[in-house]
């Protein structure tokens, strides 16, 4: 597979936000093959600077980035043999991890339209040159050693959380790390279809399962989603929130649970941020930090959705 080579501004937005001129480019064109991209080339030359790149790409696609770190502490996944075997993939297009039914593509762009043919779920994460390109090599060296192996299972583990595994938007990531100080299991649920779905967790929660929680039944997280004010207090055990601590807390209730909401820019409940409280003494202030941190949070959504 081969990403494209021309230097169309609108297939390279890139060009135009770092004013690349012709003569920035003439020692790519004079490479014959193999060829790399000319985003890889600009940003293995230091024609862009990568952490310029990234910061910018990050926003610009609202698309996550992986640093070193998650390459360093990877952890085997075998759900990703049966990707690994399509005919999709080269060393600035990889496959790079398998979880809750998303395929995780290490790219240095996103390429809407190229991965049409897979079958299942997948979203694009940001990845430095150097770091795809070992993953591709890694890839293609286990593929010789074990040709023959037969496809595995997709399967995840549910405890290992994408806030772990540096699977998250910049945004949610900085949400969460905030939060870290004041609250234990942090988590983000967005709406669908008059449910919530969980989309990201911390490291406490230990869930067994994914059940939506459904907005329109009494529980704990229709009072904030409802309201569209924060809730802070101890929970009331019924059917619905039993459900959710079933699946996610091994059937054990908090203590106390925090709750905020995102907000649209049409002012529509979206998502719902909660914790909760390490310290009981300092409650009020945490809710009054997580409260902050939520309306920021909703006024990057709303500016992400009208750039886009």
């Amino acid at each position: 597979m081969s990403h494209s080579n021309n230097t169309n501004d609108q297939e390279h937005p890139w060009i135009t936000h770092f004013q690349l001129k012709p003569k920035d480019i003439i020692p790519w064109e004079q490479i014959t093959s193999p060829k790399p991209s000319l985003l890889a080339w600009a940003l293995q030359n230091d024609v862009v600077s990568q952490k310029d790149y990234f910061d910018w790409a990050r926003n610009f696609y609202q698309t996550p980035w992986l640093d070193d770190s998650f390459f360093l502490n990877k952890k085997s996944c075998p759900a990703l043999d049966e990707y690994r075997q399509l005919n999709l993939w080269d060393r600035e297009l990889v496959p790079l991890h398998f979880w809750d039914g998303v395929l995780f593509v290490g790219c240095l762009q996103p390429h809407p339209g190229e991965l049409d043919s897979l079958t299942t779920a997948y979203q694009f994460v940001l990845a430095s040159p150097k770091n795809l390109l070992d993953a591709w090599n890694q890839q293609q060296t286990s593929a010789q050693q074990a040709p023959s192996q037969a496809p595995a299972s997709i399967s995840a583990n549910p405890a290992e959380s994408p806030l772990a595994l540096g699977l998250l938007s910049q945004d949610q990531k900085e949400l969460l790390e905030k939060m870290a100080e004041d609250f234990s299991h942090r988590m983000i649920l967005n709406t669908k279809n008059q449910t919530l779905q969980v989309h990201h967790w911390s490291e406490e929660w230990q869930p067994t399962g994914h059940a939506l929680v459904d907005i329109n039944t009494p529980n704990i997280f229709r009072i904030a989603h409802r309201s569209q004010k924060p809730f802070h207090g101890s929970i009331a055990a019924n059917d619905s929130n039993d459900q959710f601590f079933n699946h996610w807390n091994d059937s054990k209730y908090l203590e106390h649970i925090t709750i905020c909401p995102i907000l649209s820019e049409d002012s529509q409940t979206i998502g719902l941020v909660i914790g909760s409280v390490k310290n009981i003494e300092n409650a009020e202030m945490a809710l009054r930090k997580l409260d902050h941190w939520c309306h920021e949070y909703s006024e990057k959504l709303a500016e992400s959705t009208s750039a886009a």
